[in-house]
């Protein structure tokens, strides 16, 4: 096989970090997600009322550029605060 792009990792080695540019809410339904991403990896999004135990928002996310712009429709009213995280798996550089 010939390959002319290969992209070499440690073992164990970490995607880079990345931010989240931006969180908004549009008459409190509407939640829009953008964060920062590396093209063709996948990232999981989250919801915790407590940091303690974490839920499935949206999985298998996939990146097509260097940001992502998630939108989704927020039906059920929280009760208290909700926490987000977004998750980076498998990464490819």
């Amino acid at each position: 096989a010939y390959y002319d792009h290969v992209a070499v990792m440690l073992p164990g080695q970490a995607p880079p970090p990345f931010r989240l540019v931006s969180l908004a809410a549009t008459n409190q339904t509407v939640l829009t997600f953008t964060w920062e991403t590396v093209m063709n990896n996948t990232y999981d999004l989250e919801a915790s009322s407590s940091f303690g135990a974490w839920r499935a928002f949206q999985n298998d996310l996939l990146a097509t550029g260097t940001s992502l712009t998630f939108r989704a429709n927020w039906f059920a009213a929280p009760v208290g605060p909700q926490f987000f995280r977004v998750l980076s798996h498998n990464y490819v550089p």
